[in-house]
């Protein structure tokens, strides 16, 4: 193993133990090398935006070309890496950031410092400005230059690590049948399926649900599905979502 990237396995180790999720940054002239060190710290489940020359090769349980980075969104990742010589586009460093998983991390694999260039072909180099600055100012976040072996920037700002979730179950909730309470696998969920079973004996017809990532947003609105055909309140539920991989949360709460 590569002397940086005992770096980044201390900082992903970090993560891992928080719950918190983080983002890597590695410069290098060996772009495989430190694909293979990031796939192995996520165990395999990833997903790998690169170019041709890279994909195919086993690293991760996804590999896309930059452009088709949608047919993940909606998906689970340990960890997201982007790979690319060039341009990196705002859309999928956002979008891809959103498959990643509690206590995992989003990583961008590019060449060495002197030869980086993220900004689009004959731009002015702002874009590169600041998608430089705000890897400096990310909450949690690691920047290795492995040519070098050295840290470029680091930062674990999470505050203290909070308490545990509670996963003592309330005695009943109201409006929910006693036998689908503990399938909520926190009291959070717990809570909003209470609320979601009043507005589904209620005249509205439309909600949303808010939360953090990972926090079963999905899995809890399948669970008010299935109340729902339980209760009669609907005869037949559409799922939407861009692949069948998105909505498998929800799929598997109803």
């Amino acid at each position: 193993m590569s002397d940086w990237s005992r770096f980044v396995e201390e900082f992903t180790g970090r993560l891992e133990s928080t719950g918190w999720r983080g983002l890597v940054v590695i410069n290098t002239e060996k772009r495989s090398e430190a694909i293979g060190i990031l796939s192995n710290l996520s165990g395999g489940n990833c997903v790998l935006a690169t170019e041709a020359k890279y994909r195919g090769l086993g690293y991760c349980a996804r590999e896309i070309s930059p452009a088709g980075f949608e047919r993940v969104l909606g998906g689970e990742f340990k960890a997201a890496i982007i790979s690319l010589g060039g341009l990196i586009r705002p859309n999928i460093v956002a979008g891809l950031a959103e498959t990643v998983t509690k206590g995992g991390f989003l990583a961008i694999v590019a060449p060495p410092m002197e030869q980086w260039s993220p900004s689009p072909l004959h731009g002015r180099g702002l874009y590169a400005k600041y998608l430089l600055s705000s890897i400096r100012r990310a909450r949690t976040h690691l920047w290795v230059d492995a040519v070098s072996g050295s840290i470029v920037s680091e930062n674990f700002n999470v505050g203290r690590p909070g308490e545990p979730e509670s996963r003592t179950w309330p005695g009943e909730l109201e409006g929910v049948p006693r036998a689908l309470v503990p399938l909520a696998r926190t009291i959070d969920q717990a809570k909003a399926l209470e609320g979601l079973a009043r507005f589904i004996r209620g005249r509205a017809r439309s909600f949303m649900v808010k939360g953090d990532r990972g926090r079963g947003k999905s899995f809890t609105v399948g669970l008010a599905v299935s109340l729902a055909i339980y209760w009669g309140s609907i005869g037949r539920a559409v799922i939407v979502g861009p692949t069948p991989y998105s909505v498998s949360s929800l799929m598997k709460g109803s």
